[in-house]
């Protein structure tokens, strides 16, 4: 997973842009879009330049990268087979991408080779489309690889950058159902083995769970996005930039932010401003001399 993405979770304030208006509309054929996790991460735009670095897990001689691109490939042709629209994305989103459905791909790693299991998550905001296509894919991939659910959901996976529409620009649109699965762990010898051997069938389960979703959209259209409040959009202009529990250094320091990354203003208070965090964590940073606003 990228680095620091835990981070980005705030940067989900970018759903902090405007709400939508009508329930989101389907395409026809549905679109949906396959990110392949890590492909081309040299490419990606300056906004996340530095994430330029971020390769994926290496193990037992197997690259993250190479798998997720080519499971990837395996997932669309499934989806184009029975009727859908579907394109294999890198690392680099388009511009306020929208489809149907966007599922980023990926396999986890951890030092402890003994942490196994698949899990699926979705952005901090949740919105009942994108909870749905997790729920759909969490179902259908445990029922067609047999793997073990890992239960752990990280702040890179609900913070994960394409996420983050609002605050930066190559991102999926808000109206976008998304998730990110991670298939399983690289890192585990048993895991691994698995989804190497099985290619076909990891990817079909991820198919079949976006089938579903895409079969359970409502006739009516998905929800609309429930408005959030929104402040200037400003952006880091160091690197472990100190984030306090309050307006002001008496405060415990709890967090630090790099360079660049993005957050919403939603209060100012005596030369000190809070950041939104959708966990509702009380982060609050100078301002002065260590952010400038991107978008007023």
């Amino acid at each position: 997973m990228f680095r620091r993405a835990g981070l980005l979770l705030c940067l989900v304030a970018l759903a902090v842009c405007l709400p939508l208006s009508t329930p989101a509309r389907a395409s026809s054929p549905p679109v949906v879009a396959i990110q392949a996790g890590h492909w081309r991460t040299g490419e990606l735009p300056e906004e996340f330049a530095r994430l330029r670095t971020s390769t994926g897990a290496v193990a037992g001689g197997v690259r993250e990268v190479d798998l997720n691109v080519d499971i990837a490939h395996r997932v669309a042709e499934y989806l184009r087979a029975w009727g859908n629209q579907a394109y294999v994305l890198p690392s680099t989103v388009p511009p306020a991408y929208r489809a149907d459905a966007f599922v980023a791909i990926h396999s986890d790693g951890h030092a402890n080779r003994n942490a196994r299991g698949f899990k699926v998550a979705t952005h901090y905001r949740d919105w009942i489309a994108s909870t749905t296509l997790v729920r759909e894919l969490e179902d259908e991939y445990a029922k067609q690889t047999g793997l073990p659910k890992d239960w752990r959901i990280t702040d890179n996976m609900r913070g994960y950058y394409p996420f983050n529409s609002g605050l930066y620009e190559h991102t999926i649109a808000e109206d976008t159902p998304a998730a990110i699965v991670e298939m399983g762990f690289l890192s585990n010898a048993a895991d691994r083995h698995f989804m190497i051997t099985n290619r076909d069938l990891v990817a079909r389960a991820i198919a079949l769970g976006i089938a579903r979703f895409l079969g359970a959209r409502p006739v009516e259209g998905w929800p609309a996005l429930h408005p959030m409040p929104r402040g200037d959009i400003v952006e880091m202009l160091h690197d472990r930039t100190p984030l306090y529990a309050g307006p002001g250094k008496s405060f415990k320091l709890v967090d630090r932010a790099a360079r660049k990354e993005r957050y919403a203003v939603v209060e100012r208070q005596g030369g000190w401003a809070k950041l939104f965090f959708f966990t509702g964590k009380e982060r609050w940073v100078e301002d002065f001399q260590t952010m400038q606003v991107v978008v007023p």
